[in-house]
């Protein structure tokens, strides 16, 4: 029963070749919130204040939180 060295078809090859597979990414259930996070341009920076109206003003944002939002 050794595969070493044997050619094996695989029998889901095609389905992931044309993103019909559907992993578990995939399923979210209806209703659930994405999350989004954005690292600081600056390595090692100190922040000293963020503006998040933009971010806000999107249509569908529930809530944006920044650095001094979470502990």
């Amino acid at each position: 029963m050794s595969k070493v060295g044997k050619s094996e078809i695989r029998v889901d090859a095609f389905d992931k070749v044309t993103g019909r597979t559907k992993y578990y990414e995939d399923r979210m259930p209806a209703g659930a919130l994405y999350a989004r996070i954005k690292h600081s341009t600056i390595a090692h920076g100190f922040v000293k204040s963020v503006d998040k109206s933009a971010a806000e003003a999107i249509p569908g944002v529930v809530k944006v939180l920044t650095c001094f939002d979470v502990p």
